[in-house]
């Protein structure tokens, strides 16, 4: 967990599709919801991968190759917005400090919420603007849970929770944060070297294999997409690098 790693631009969307390093300046990240089993939910839409049947051209445009996305699928993803719009600010005024980190992601996601309503891009750029969207949400939603509902069990504020939540969760070493988060109900991985566990005889009730993730692409693009951080996995610097490269 401590070894170099490499994050290019292309994959800056990967934080929201599966489970993280547990980093306390970024605790949310382990309450990222996962992709609803039901096709009809709403949310479903923040999963939802572009195509060229949503990239309508525009009647009046000068420059050939530029569209805007499909208003009716915009209108899937503004409805959502609007709603946790609507629930950050009731939060915000009932909170005796303000994070500046909701505000920053919030400010994030209604700005990229706006550039894809408004802007003619090409093609490319349109399903990097979606993606961008689609990935600051899940981060809003995913702080404002945090915040509202599984911090207080982590703090010991609440009693520890009964129940698994549909989230990624996270993984780590350190007992402590493992501790933390089964007292949110998030899901976690304890990651022990072979020596520790020997050393501390934990309670196994069943030994499974591991599993290779699949339809992972492992190409360059073409053209090649920059490379945004290198360094440790559990820095939070990463995630630092992915909101800046996305911004700019």
């Amino acid at each position: 967990m401590a070894s170099p790693f490499h994050l290019g631009a292309i994959t800056a969307s990967v934080s929201t599709l599966w489970q993280q390093t547990f980093i306390s300046k970024y605790p949310h990240l382990a309450a990222i919801q996962r992709k609803p089993t039901n096709p009809n939910d709403p949310l479903s839409i923040m999963w939802w991968n572009p195509t060229l049947f949503d990239f309508l051209p525009c009647p009046n445009s000068l420059v050939v190759g530029l569209s805007q996305l499909n208003p009716a699928r915009y209108k899937d993803l503004y409805d959502c917005q609007c709603e946790l719009n609507t629930r950050i600010h009731a939060y915000m005024l009932a909170a005796e400090k303000l994070s500046i980190l909701i505000q920053n992601l919030l400010h994030t996601m209604n700005h990229s919420g706006v550039c894809i309503c408004s802007l003619q891009t090409t093609f490319l750029e349109m399903i990097f603007g979606v993606t961008e969207f689609q990935r600051y949400f899940l981060k809003v939603l995913g702080l404002i849970n945090f915040l509202e509902i599984y911090k207080p069990h982590m703090q010991r504020l609440a009693p520890h929770a009964t129940s698994a939540a549909d989230c990624h969760g996270a993984f780590t070493n350190n007992p402590q944060f493992a501790q933390q988060l089964f007292d949110a109900g998030l899901l976690l991985y304890l990651i022990w070297t072979h020596e520790l566990v020997k050393a501390n005889n934990p309670e196994l009730l069943n030994f499974v294999l591991y599993f290779m993730p699949t339809n992972l692409v492992h190409t360059e693009a073409d053209p090649p997409f920059p490379t945004i951080f290198e360094g440790s996995t559990m820095d939070y610097k990463k995630h630092a690098s992915i909101h800046n490269y996305s911004r700019t």
